[in-house]
């Protein structure tokens, strides 16, 4: 039996990025993402691709000696699924933030002074005091806000001040900055982000008059101001995306038919995750470079100055701090083990994959 995965050219991108994990089906038609479900799709400081694979095909990941997808379809079906779930495509790690100053010290180009006037950057607790709206997806923002609340109740700062635009699975966050609705964002890979937030080829030469026409405006994210992108990606190591089939179809075919597809999958999982490894180097070289002598822009295509002088636009890497690091992983173990506490089937997958 040959299985062949294809992609439907009918359904638009924002609408396949809406659910990319694992999600529950039922009888009456509706579906929704079970609590532990994010877990499997990518959790905060979760363990390496390759260590996820083996938790998900091979390893006894709980006393009944299953893997990880057999845990998943058994919650699944716990709840009353009406379908069966399995992974399909792998992506790599994401980029964790693109931000108008950066949080640790950046990785300035030659006779950049802008840059090298941030020092040794803001760090999280500069980022909890920015007073920036920022648009993360639910969990990472919701560890990122916990890690500020644990810098309030220490007294590292005196209050917190970040707010977080809703996320939308899918949805462009490039609209959102050219209005000045959103100071920042997190969004998927190098590979992508340069595709969808980098409209012109030439940055200097688009529409930039942004008031004029938010649909035609070609203004970049680092002429709108969030250059500094930043790295490692702590809150989603990788992305795994899932096929779900429904179980009146999966059980009308053999076990011969079965095999071949969950082989093709398994497969599927990992030249996709090392095709899309294959193209971020040469992405990202381009992100870095595009806005090489161009400058940010006010909303109405107008130069930005600071203190007289034109603001640089060019993309610049940033390391999060070590410590800073260490406070988000500190911060995403306290709640993942408050989520493990108020609910069983989270409960049971969190410590499957703790080991």
């Amino acid at each position: 039996t040959t299985v062949t995965f294809v992609p439907m050219q009918t359904t638009d991108r924002a609408q396949n990025a809406l659910r990319p994990g694992v999600q529950l089906a039922r009888d009456d038609g509706s579906f929704s993402g079970p609590s532990w479900g994010f877990l499997y799709n990518s959790m905060p400081f979760g363990m390496s691709f390759a260590k996820m694979l083996e938790f998900l095909f091979d390893a006894n990941v709980d006393d009944a000696g299953r893997s990880g997808i057999q845990l998943a379809q058994a919650l699944l079906d716990e709840e009353g699924g009406t379908q069966v779930a399995f992974p399909v495509v792998g992506s790599t790690a994401q980029g964790s933030g693109y931000f108008p100053r950066p949080i640790g010290k950046p990785l300035c180009n030659e006779g950049d002074f802008d840059c090298l006037a941030q020092g040794n950057g803001i760090s999280l607790a500069g980022l909890c005091r920015s007073n920036w709206t920022l648009r993360f997806l639910k969990t990472p923002g919701e560890v990122l806000n916990l890690a500020c609340d644990r810098l309030v109740d220490r007294g590292v700062i005196p209050s917190k001040d970040l707010s977080f635009y809703p996320s939308v699975g899918g949805e462009s966050v490039l609209e959102p900055m050219q209005r000045r609705e959103i100071d920042g964002f997190e969004f998927i890979t190098p590979a992508d982000d340069f595709d969808e937030f980098f409209p012109s080829s030439s940055p200097d030469g688009g529409i930039l008059d942004c008031e004029r026409s938010i649909e035609e405006c070609t203004q970049n994210i680092g002429q709108i101001g969030a250059r500094y992108a930043h790295y490692p990606g702590w809150h989603q190591p990788f992305l795994l995306s899932w096929m779900h089939v429904s179980k009146d179809l999966w059980y009308g075919l053999s076990p011969g038919q079965q095999d071949a597809i969950r082989r093709a999958a398994r497969e599927a999982v990992r030249e996709s995750y090392e095709a899309t490894e294959s193209i971020q180097c040469q992405r990202l070289t381009s992100m870095l470079d595009i806005n090489d002598g161009i400058h940010q822009l006010n909303r109405d295509g107008s130069v930005r100055r600071k203190s007289g002088v034109p603001a640089s636009a060019r993309m610049t890497m940033t390391r999060w701090p070590e410590e800073d690091l260490k406070e988000l992983r500190a911060s995403t173990a306290v709640y993942l083990d408050s989520r493990a506490k108020a609910s069983e089937a989270f409960a049971s997958v969190y410590g499957a994959m703790l080991g």
